[in-house]
């Protein structure tokens, strides 16, 4: 199975973060920088409409979407 978590300190992400180290999965990090706006470009709103940060991706579906994969 394969997670990518996106990230941005201070933005609640270390519980997820945390919850995967001890779960012992391979993941992959992807920062996203709040402060530049990244939330707000095309690709990010593609993951999570919404614009909030962390999003997890598990086998490309997207956990803060609504919509099923």
């Amino acid at each position: 199975m394969s997670y990518i978590l996106y990230y941005s300190p201070g933005a609640a992400s270390l519980a997820v973060h945390w919850m995967l180290i001890e779960i012992g999965v391979p993941f992959e990090l992807r920062l996203v920088d709040i402060d530049a706006g990244a939330q707000r470009e095309p690709d990010y709103l593609r993951l999570n409409p919404s614009g909030r940060v962390p999003t997890l991706v598990i086998e490309g579906c997207p956990m803060a979407s609504r919509r099923r994969c």
